[in-house]
This record gives C-alpha cells, sequence and structure tokens, in this order.
C-alpha cells in the first residue's frame, strides 16, 4: 500500500504529534488503508475489507516503529525515482 507516499510523508508529522503527546490519538486514511496511531501501537487497518474484494489482513504494530519504516521506505522511494 503507497498510501505514505500520496500524502507526501505528512504521516510522519502525524506520528510526531502523537509521540511528543500534543494528541492523544489520531485516525487517517488513504486510498487503501486507514490507520488508529496512538502513542505505543499503531493499529492498520485495510479500507477495502468487507468489500468483496482481496483485502490484506489488520496489523498491529509499535508507532515508533511504523515511524522508522515509513521514513526507510520513503527514502529509498526518492532514492529510486533519482534513478529512473
Amino acid at each position: 500500500m503507497a498510501d505514505a507516499s500520496l500524502l507526501s510523508g505528512e504521516i510522519i508529522h502525524d506520528f510526531d504529534q502523537v509521540l511528543h503527546g500534543e494528541k492523544e490519538q489520531i485516525h487517517i486514511s488513504g486510498n487503501r488503508c486507514g490507520l488508529e496511531i496512538a502513542q505505543e501501537e499503531t493499529f492498520v487497518y485495510d479500507l477495502f475489507e468487507d468489500m468483496g474484494v482481496d483485502s490484506y489482513p489488520e496489523v498491529c504494530i509499535q508507532t515508533r516503529k511504523l515511524r522508522e519504516l515509513t521514513i526507510i521506505w520513503l527514502e529509498r522511494l526518492q532514492s529510486f525515482r533519482k534513478k529512473i
């Protein structure tokens, strides 16, 4: 799911707001997935679930870890785009 790049990486700001205590929780969604970001864990779910199409399983991951992985993914995507 490539929603993070569609938001131009704005999701990092959302992670930071929750991790720094500016907001208790944030609920956002992109084209394919929804996120419930909380201080300790983030719940990621497929918006197409129960719509009669193949969907991805929901996942719960540590918020700091997901932020870190998202940054790595955005950096590598940017690097890839520079090469083409």
